[in-house]
């Protein structure tokens, strides 16, 4: 029980209690984070499947299902799919963002506005909040496990 209960108070540390790391660490997730968002306003799969391919898992609003992880190729085509297919425009307008890193790991969580413009289609905009893990892997941050959920509208800042 002491063993669980220590593991418990180690686990609550890591988590709530600022942690050690350099400013350019720190700096550094933003900017990936920025980048990522960008990049599918863009429409930049290549960078998209950069952050993601064969590395990330999770849930999105649009299903109740986790996507599974795929490898680089069969995501590239996914993505390559929603653009060419499904989706015509996409805006991320970041409302908020908390940003923590922790060794080689790299947590954002916050909201943002979504307006996107599917085939034949209105445009519509949607708020969502999000949580994204990175990992730094060969010195670049990686989306490794995201979740975002669709905020309900009584709760929209």
């Amino acid at each position: 029980m002491a063993n669980r209960c220590a593991v418990g108070i180690l686990v609550v540390a890591l988590v709530l209690l600022p942690s050690v790391v350099s400013a350019d660490d720190l700096d550094d997730l933003k900017a990936a984070q920025e980048r990522y968002l960008k990049a599918w306003e863009a429409r930049d799969i290549d960078t998209i499947v950069e952050f993601e391919g064969g590395t990330a898992a999770g849930f999105g609003y649009t299903t109740a299902f986790p996507r599974p992880l795929l490898t680089k190729e069969a995501f590239r085509q996914a993505m390559e799919h929603y653009f060419n297919n499904i989706i015509d425009f996409i805006r991320i307008t970041p409302h908020t963002a908390d940003f923590r890193v922790l060794g080689n790991t790299g947590l954002v969580w916050g909201h943002y506005a979504q307006t996107t413009k599917q085939k034949s289609s209105l445009i519509r905009t949607v708020y969502i909040r999000f949580a994204h893990t990175y990992m730094k892997i060969d010195g670049t941050w990686r989306l490794v496990l995201y979740h975002r959920s669709l905020i309900p509208n009584e709760d929209i800042p």
